[in-house]
């Protein structure tokens, strides 16, 4: 199966972006509040927030014109890397309260790799945090859509999000 550059636009547009970094947190959210699991047992739903925040990060960059060719040689999955050229092009800073989960997980999230987040032993996966991390800046893209989208629709995605 071939990739046209008609499909590779499309799959990475800002809006395919935006949507890959909510399904990813959706999905993050939905494991931790159906499943009590421990670091320790599995670190899927921290790779999953991690990479949704990216694709959210991604998706910001995106809309502010820059290119996924320039993206993948610059950031190579770094959520430190991607959290300050997104505020270098205008991102508000990341609210206080989540910097030290985005701290803690971005140093896992690696080029071609999740490495292990250490947690105590008897610990369940807090995801909570970085879900709404990624939602917020998933509605900081939102905001500033580059082309004409209805925001009700984006309200209720992010709705659906949280809910």
């Amino acid at each position: 199966m071939s990739t046209t550059r008609c499909d590779e636009t499309s799959r990475t547009s800002p809006l395919a972006l935006w949507r890959y970094g909510h399904d990813y947190l959706r999905v993050a959210g939905e494991l931790c509040a159906k499943h009590s699991i421990r670091p320790a047992e599995s670190q899927a739903p921290y790779h999953l927030a991690a990479q949704g925040i990216e694709f959210a990060l991604l998706a910001f960059l995106r809309a502010r014109g820059a290119s996924m060719e320039s993206l993948r040689r610059q950031i190579a999955h770094s959520l430190s890397i991607a959290f300050a050229q997104c505020e270098a092009l205008g991102l508000p800073a990341l609210p206080a309260p989540w910097r030290p989960a985005i701290r803690e997980i971005a140093a896992c999230h690696r080029e071609g790799q999740f490495v292990h987040l250490p947690a105590a032993e008897d610990a369940f996966a807090d995801i909570d945090t970085l879900v709404e991390a990624g939602v917020w800046v998933l509605d900081r893209v939102a905001l500033n859509a580059p082309y004409p989208v209805d925001p009700d629709v984006w309200r209720q995605v992010a709705t659906q999000l949280r809910a």
